[in-house]
């Protein structure tokens, strides 16, 4: 909770008289776009957003890609996991 305090604190609050607005703060103008949101996005990609792609990518059967994803993101349902 104390992390979440000290951020908070960090934030500096603008304020202006008149109707409450919400803005997108990647943007000048504060408009939002989805063009703007998915150069944000696809910006910074991961390690496993590249291995992911890969093994998307990789013209293997997509139930065997479906299988890996599902693996590595701890989806697999087995009978431990449905006890």
């Amino acid at each position: 909770m104390e992390i979440l305090e000290r951020e908070l604190q960090k934030r500096r609050i603008q304020h202006s008289e008149g109707k409450d607005t919400l803005r997108w703060r990647y943007r000048p103008k504060g408009t939002f776009t989805t063009s703007e949101a998915y150069k944000l996005i696809n910006s910074n990609p991961s390690p496993l957003d590249l291995i992911w792609g890969k093994i998307w990518d990789s013209g293997v059967w997509p139930k065997v890609s479906l299988f890996l994803w599902l693996v590595g993101h701890q989806k697999i349902l087995t009978w431990e996991r449905l006890r």
